[in-house]
C-alpha cells in the first residue's frame, strides 16, 4: 500500500517543506500552519513516502518529520538514511514524547508537540530563511 501523499504547491518564491506525519490531522494542522505561513508543502505519510517526493521534488528545501511512525523508518532513520546517503537537508523531528533524542544527525533540530505556528516558522527560518 502506497502512502497518502498530497502536494500542496505556491509560487516559485516559495521555500518548499517536506512534512511527513502519520496522524492525519497533525498533518493537516502543519500544513495549513506552513501554507498560511507562506511555505509550499509537499507531504508523505511514512518514510518511503518521504523519499519518493525527495527523488521528485530537488527543490525540497527542509524535512519537517515526526519522530515516531510506522513503517521501516521512524523519522530519526529517515533523517539518518539521508545523512547515510549523502543528502544534507536541514531537518526538524518533532515529537510529543516531549524530549529530543540523543545525538541528532547533522542539520537536525528537536521541535516539541504541540507547536506553535511561530516556533514551527522560526524553526524553518534558522535553516532556511524565508
Amino acid at each position: 500500500m502506497h502512502p497518502q501523499k498530497t502536494c500542496f504547491m505556491g509560487s516559485t518564491n516559495e521555500k518548499l517543506i517536506l512534512v511527513v506525519e502519520d496522524d492525519a490531522d497533525t498533518l493537516e494542522l502543519a500544513t495549513l500552519l506552513l501554507t498560511e505561513s507562506g511555505y509550499a508543502v509537499v507531504t508523505a505519510t511514512d518514510a518511503q513516502g518521504a523519499l519518493e517526493h525527495i527523488d521528485k521534488h530537488p527543490a525540497i528545501a527542509l524535512v519537517f518529520t515526526d519522530l515516531q511512525m510506522p513503517g521501516l523508518l521512524d523519522g530519526y532513520g529517515l533523517i539518518s538514511y539521508l545523512r547515510a546517503d549523502g543528502n544534507n537537508l536541514p531537518a526538524i523531528l518533532t515529537s510529543g514524547l516531549g524530549h529530543s533524542p540523543n545525538g541528532l544527525p547533522s542539520r537536525t533540530t528537536f521541535l516539541s508537540k504541540p507547536y506553535t505556528r511561530r516556533s514551527l516558522v522560526q524553526n524553518i527560518e534558522a535553516f532556511v530563511g524565508h
